[in-house]
């Protein structure tokens, strides 16, 4: 089973902080912010998480590299900004659900988005 996370967007509704740092980077109480994703991933049997970066990408692959927890990570780059998503409630998905993708194949199953952390529903 694999997991995606997507930590591609540049961060404009918090723009103080992620004008200098990727959002996924900001730190919450000692941790990037992506990590608490990470760290939920990694207690689920998934066999890889792939992450989508866009903005400063080279922050999260510099900080993670292809391994967290003993899980494979491969980084699946998204350089084509879209406008900000509708809010999860308005996108009528359940929280961190999100469809398959042709990068991450038929075995996806679970999906996170750091704005999770970062946006109340």
């Amino acid at each position: 089973m694999k997991a995606l996370v997507l930590a591609g967007g540049r961060g404009s509704r918090i723009n103080e902080i992620s004008h200098i740092q990727n959002k996924c980077m900001i730190r919450l109480l000692g941790k990037p912010v992506l990590q608490y994703n990470l760290d939920i991933l990694a207690g689920l049997e998934v066999s890889e998480i792939i992450v989508v970066v866009g903005y400063k990408p080279e922050e999260i692959i510099n900080e993670y590299g292809n391994r967290f927890a003993g899980k494979k990570i491969r980084f699946a780059p998204d350089y084509e900004p879209v406008s900000r998503p509708p809010p999860v409630k308005e996108a009528a998905l359940p929280p961190a659900s999100v469809p398959a993708t042709p990068r991450a194949g038929k075995e996806l199953a679970v999906g996170r988005s750091v704005d999770e952390l970062l946006s109340p529903l």
